[in-house]
C-alpha cells in the first residue's frame, strides 16, 4: 500500500511539474537576414510577407542576392535567413524541416556548399545538412546535436538570385527535465525501494 502511495504521489507531482512547466519557443527574425517581399503584391507564390510565416505554415517568399538579399557569405552561397530560438528552459533539438525551393546547387550545377545549420548560443555551428536542387520543391530535414541549451540559432545559405520560397519551417524538440526533478524523482524511487524492503523483512 505503501508503495502504492508514493508512486501515485511522484507521478501527481511531476505531472503537475510538466503542466506548469510547458516548454515554449520564441523565434526571432535576425536583421542580417534577407527580407522577405512584402506580400502583396508579391507574385513568387507567397501568402504572407511575414518573416515568421513559415513556423506558422505560411508561404514566405525571401529576397535573393540579386533583388537585395543578404550579402552575408558562405563559401559562396548567401544567407537566406537567420532565426534565433529561445526556449523557457533547456531542450535538445532532434531536427529541423523546411519545405519550400530555391537555387541550392546553381545554375550550372557547380556550386554545392548550399547547407542548413544549427548552431549554439554563440553561433557556434553544431549541425548541418545540405541542400540540394534547383528551384525544385521539397522538404529538407536538418537533424540535430546532443546539445542541450535554451537559446540556438537556425540559418540558411543558398545561391539565390531572385527568391527563396519557404512554406514551413518546424523544430522538433524535447525538454531536459531540470536537475531538481531528477533528484525529486530519484528520491521518491529510493522511497519505494525502502519500503519495499520492509516489507519483506
Amino acid at each position: 500500500m505503501l508503495c502504492k502511495r508514493v508512486m501515485a504521489f511522484i507521478l501527481a507531482s511531476l505531472c503537475a511539474c510538466s503542466v506548469a512547466t510547458a516548454t515554449t519557443m520564441t523565434v526571432t527574425f535576425m536583421p542580417e537576414s534577407s527580407q522577405p517581399y512584402p506580400y502583396p503584391p508579391s507574385s513568387h507564390g507567397s501568402n504572407s510577407g511575414d518573416p515568421l510565416g513559415p513556423f506558422a505554415g505560411l508561404h514566405v517568399s525571401y529576397t535573393g542576392i540579386g533583388w537585395g538579399g543578404s550579402s552575408e557569405m558562405l563559401n559562396d552561397a548567401y544567407l537566406v535567413y537567420r532565426f534565433r530560438l529561445d526556449f523557457s528552459e533547456p531542450v535538445v533539438i532532434s531536427s529541423i524541416s523546411m519545405s519550400g525551393w530555391g537555387d541550392h546547387t546553381g545554375r550550372n550545377n557547380d556550386r554545392y556548399n548550399a547547407v542548413m545549420r544549427l548552431l549554439d548560443f554563440s553561433e557556434l555551428v553544431i549541425a548541418t545538412s545540405p541542400l540540394t536542387g534547383f528551384n525544385v520543391p521539397g522538404t529538407w530535414v536538418l537533424n540535430g546535436s546532443a546539445t542541450i541549451g535554451t537559446t540556438f540559432f537556425y540559418d540558411e545559405f543558398d545561391y539565390s538570385g531572385v527568391v527563396r520560397y519557404r512554406s514551413q519551417l518546424s523544430v522538433d524538440y524535447s525538454t531536459v527535465p531540470e536537475p531538481s526533478t531528477l533528484f525529486f524523482l530519484a528520491t521518491g524511487l529510493a522511497g519505494i525501494g525502502l519500503a519495499a524492503w520492509r516489507r519483506k523483512k
